[in-house]
């Protein structure tokens, strides 16, 4: 099974990452691909429209982005992590978000096989349901690509970069994403 995680944080091994970390453990064997957007050298689409002249998910920037979206394209199961700043995942992951676009067709079809993909988010606010419309929102946008979230893992009052330590609910859960999914997504 062929996994990629995008990361979208700008801090190294916050708690976004190391949701990312406990969820993946449960996947040891598989083939894992991880990616941290802050430390590529990419930036947003520029809407020159190459990419909707062919079935090509190559992009016209020809930047540090491309491997991930290569990996995107070939992933069975995506996991996409962000904390969320300014009630939005964070400016590297809207990057991210902006170059999808490479995987549309001129008819608004999508060039991606169906993905399962996992958001995982971590947000300073305690509700881990404040954000619920924005994340309905970002499902409604991924499902445009046949990039399927399904599941939303949410980690609340994460004010500083070390708070998943002291939320084991999360942490089972994380740990136990594959146990507990794998039959119902992968049978």
């Amino acid at each position: 099974m062929r996994i990629t995680a995008v990361l979208g944080s700008p801090i190294r091994n916050g708690n976004s990452e190391k949701m990312v970390d406990l969820l993946l453990s449960g996947f040891s064997n598989d083939d894992i691909s991880i990616f941290n957007i802050n430390e590529l050298n990419c930036k947003g689409c520029q809407a020159c429209d190459e990419c909707l002249k062919s079935d090509s998910i190559e992009c016209a920037l020809h930047d540090e982005l491309q491997p991930v979206l290569n990996s995107v394209a070939e992933t069975d199961l995506l996991i996409l992590a962000s904390p969320m700043y300014m009630d939005q995942v964070t400016a590297q992951m809207r990057i991210f978000q902006d170059r999808l676009n490479v995987f549309l067709r001129k008819d608004f079809t999508s060039k991606l096989k169906d993905i399962p993909t996992v958001l995982i988010f971590s947000q300073a606010l305690e509700d881990t349901q404040n954000y619920e419309e924005y994340f309905k929102t970002l499902r409604k946008v991924y499902k445009k690509f046949n990039i399927n979230v399904i599941d939303t893992i949410v980690l609340g009052d994460a004010e500083s970069h070390d708070e998943l330590k002291n939320d084991k609910v999360i942490q089972d859960r994380l740990r136990n994403w594959r146990a507990n999914n794998y039959a119902t997504y992968y049978s």
